[in-house]
């Protein structure tokens, strides 16, 4: 009944922007009141809050933009104005504005950054939205899971005091692309210990681009939607930004970059530090008590992370454009009470290669190239677990794991259309020693390679002044090959009657979405679209031998496929800007967890089960809301929702009879008044989520109880120097979100809660 309440709400309020009179039209009476409102966003859409923007003309007025760039300027008499935006790290843009009796201008300022922003783009052109990077410094979270969760449709699977995994709307892991400046880092562990986001430093981003849907053809793999990390480019001259942050439970989180950027070439450095002690949750228990630790880890490190990049640019001659960058993390003494185990370290390599020709004078817009190679180093143990105790070694359990992904990408734009390659190998390998089985390695992961190969283009058309088409379609061969000196057959011809090694698949992915833009602040839009991916190595090849029951993978998967529609719409008028989308997916082969039966007698395997994977169908559907009103030039309140409901198609003669989709987020809500000062802010925000109960019962997932809380944040703005104050849970709220809980192969069985009453402080300088 809400899900349905929720949808036609959306469609009420799509019906109303698209019969909304124009600007300077009225519906009887006295003329509204002069006023421009608009929104100040980067080269790319995402708004940017903390700008300023100056009216001069006939009168002038001064506003600071409040979250997600939007600002209002009420009160404006007829006149010929210039309409300037600035912010920090842009280069100042003025528009020009003619306004008359009774207008509600509507304008939108994209500024630019400056000559090294970044010549590649690598997120699909298809609907998307942002986060940028000073309301991902704004946010109290510590990593960028937790800040993208200010976005409407965005949660995180926690699993500890860092490292969550990125979800959107019902979408996570290898059901969801995530990328680093276009790079695919993957984690190597098997349990999504170190999702691909956890390998950046909050530091090191520029820019969040979210692409929500099946609308993705740029980058293969995009089965849910795509979410792309875009790091700092280096501005023009000489730059330092050095920053630290220090909070509750001995949190710690220096920083500094340093760059150099002039007309041919550029370079940037940086470093970051971060680390904590396990957080106490509402009832001021430490983490640690959830789970089976030992005597004394509550007083340890909850996690270490160190960080560096270096960023070089150069510019040979006019329309040619060379870009490197590296990057190494290393994290150790990462606790995970969610896991089995915990991380003694997990070390990551990235680089990233790019070059861009733009020539003059030419149906070539744009040529780009790039390259891309990323490691990860990962060493799990249960040595400061109890499970630990009276056994040879100082772990009962340990895997060694490590991936690797190398790839490149050739793309060229013909006016309003793009066309590209992308060829991709990704190696995976994890050992896994238990002393139940006298220590003896299983190559749990059997040194998989999976590789993939794809062409698309895409493209825009405009059919009228105010409608416009996109189109996009992509193809991809890949092929999926573990070693077969490590791989234990035996288990897969147990529990799935195959003994394959090895697969290959092809299919073909595309977008169709048409958009109808009204004028005076209102779009409309309707898309469908088809994306697919392929079972990655431990869907397919997971081979553990396990006391009381086995864990294999399922060679015989196919590829998953996502056919989706959405609708969405987008109003601004009179300081609201107000977004809506309705979306509906229907996944063929969803890939779910299942318990398995023995189906041969295979030499080694004496279980009579498994857990292992099955394919089902699934469906996805759900809407969103976004709200941003200017209540005046400074006051800001802003209101998002979101709501998924996922059921999937019932295999009794498999073991799947829950109809739910497990790990699937509540009914939640956001809500936050801002007030600007120009030079600072301060915001009161409440964070809500329903209860959940539709849970798979086959995987004994647990129903979670609603919840609200309450943050606030404030900041100052001090010539050089940038204060914020975060604290979040105000009032120190005992609670655990739904996506606390993993099932398996490492299971600890623990709910883990979330942080009681915190506080967090921010000093960053710019020079």
């Amino acid at each position: 009944m809400r899900f349905r309440a929720l949808c036609a709400g959306a469609v009420l309020l799509l019906a109303a922007a698209a019969t909304r009179p124009a600007s300077g039209e009225t519906t009887g009476g006295a003329l509204p009141a002069t006023s421009i409102t608009g929104v100040v966003a980067d080269h790319y859409g995402t708004g940017l809050p903390g700008a300023t923007v100056t009216l001069s003309g006939p009168a002038t007025r001064v506003a600071t933009t409040g979250e997600h760039g939007l600002f209002r300027l009420g009160g404006v008499p007829p006149g010929d104005y210039t309409l300037t935006a600035s912010l920090h790290g842009f280069a100042e843009l003025s528009s020009s504005l003619a306004i008359e009796e009774g207008d509600r201008a509507v304008v939108e300022l994209r500024l630019e950054h400056g000559a090294y922003e970044g010549a590649i783009e690598v997120v699909s052109a298809s609907p998307k939205e942002g986060l940028a990077a000073s309301e991902v410094r704004e946010s109290p979270g510590r990593e960028m899971a937790e800040a993208l969760t200010r976005v409407a449709g965005m949660s995180r699977v926690r699993k500890g005091g860092v490292a969550s995994d990125v979800v959107l709307r019902a979408y996570q892991g290898e059901n969801l692309n995530v990328l680093v400046d276009g790079v695919k880092v993957y984690g190597a562990c098997p349990n999504n210990m170190d999702p691909p986001a956890f390998h950046t430093d909050l530091s090191e981003v520029e820019r969040v681009e979210i692409g929500k849907g099946p609308f993705d053809v740029k980058n293969a793999g995009s089965l849910g939607g795509v979410v792309n990390i875009v790091t700092r480019a280096p501005q023009p001259g000489f730059a330092v930004t050095p920053s630290l942050t220090f909070g509750s439970f001995g949190f710690l989180n220096p920083s500094v970059t340093v760059s150099q950027a002039g007309a041919k070439a550029s370079i940037q450095a940086g470093l970051s530090y971060r680390e904590s002690r396990p957080y106490a949750d509402g009832n001021g228990e430490e983490f640690t008590s959830v789970a089976n630790y030992r005597p004394g880890t509550e007083d340890s490190d909850a996690y270490r992370i160190g960080a560096g990049w270096l960023r070089l640019g150069w510019r040979p001659t006019d329309g040619h454009e060379l870009q490197m960058a590296v990057a190494r993390q290393e994290a150790d003494h990462v606790l995970y009470p969610y896991l089995m185990m915990d991380a003694v370290y997990d070390d990551t390599d990235r680089l990233n290669l790019n070059y861009a020709f733009t020539p003059a004078g030419s149906s070539l817009k744009s040529l780009r190239v790039q390259g891309y190679a990323s490691r990860v180093e990962h060493w799990m143990t249960d040595e400061w677990r109890l499970s630990s105790n009276n056994v040879p070694r100082e772990y009962s359990m340990g895997t060694d794991a490590e991936t690797g992904s190398a790839g490149m990408k050739v793309e060229a734009d013909f006016g309003s259309w793009r066309a590209g390659v992308e060829g991709v190998r990704r190696t995976w390998l994890a050992e896994t020693s238990m002393a139940g089985a006298g220590y003896t390695a299983q190559s749990a992961v059997p040194d998989v390679t999976t590789t993939t190969a794809g062409a698309y283009a895409e493209g825009a058309v405009s059919l009228t002044a105010r409608w416009r088409l996109e189109t996009g379609a992509r193809f991809d061969w890949a092929r999926s090959e573990a070693d077969p000196e490590r791989a234990n057959t035996n288990l897969y011809y147990a529990y799935k009657d195959t003994r394959l090694t090895e697969a290959s698949d092809a299919f073909p992915s595309a977008k169709l979405r048409a958009v109808y833009s009204a004028g005076s602040g209102v779009e409309l839009s309707a898309g469908v679209g088809h994306t697919v991916r392929v079972p990655d190595a431990q869907e397919r090849f997971f081979a553990l031998r396990r006391m009381g029951t086995d864990w294999v993978g399922n060679p015989s998967l196919g590829p998953v496929r996502n056919t989706g529609v959405n609708l969405s719409g987008r109003v601004a008028f009179s300081g609201v800007k107000v977004e809506t989308t309705l979306f509906w997916d229907e996944v063929d082969d969803f890939i779910t967890v299942h318990d398995q039966a023995r189906v041969n007698m295979a030499p080694g395997v004496m279980n009579p089960r498994a857990r292992s994977y099955a394919a089902t169908d699934a469906a996805m559907r759900g809407a969103e809301l976004s709200v941003i009103a200017g209540l005046t030039d400074r006051l800001f309140v802003t209101v998002d929702a979101s709501a998924v409901r996922a059921s999937k198609e019932a295999r009794p003669e498999l073991g799947i009879t829950s109809r739910n989709v497990a790990e699937i987020p509540p009914y939640s809500a956001r809500a936050a008044f801002r007030y600007e000062l120009g030079k600072g802010f301060g915001e009161f925000e409440g964070v809500f989520a329903a209860r959940q109960d539709r849970v798979d019962t086959d995987l004994e997932e647990q129903p979670t109880p609603g919840y609200g809380v309450a943050n606030l944040r404030a900041g100052a703005r001090l010539g050089w120097l940038q204060l914020t104050l975060a604290v979040y849970n105000l009032l120190d709220r005992q609670y655990a979100e739904h996506l606390s809980y993993q099932r398996d192969p490492f299971r600890s069985g623990s709910r883990v809660p979330e942080p009681g009453r915190s506080v967090a402080l921010t000093a960053a300088a710019k020079f």
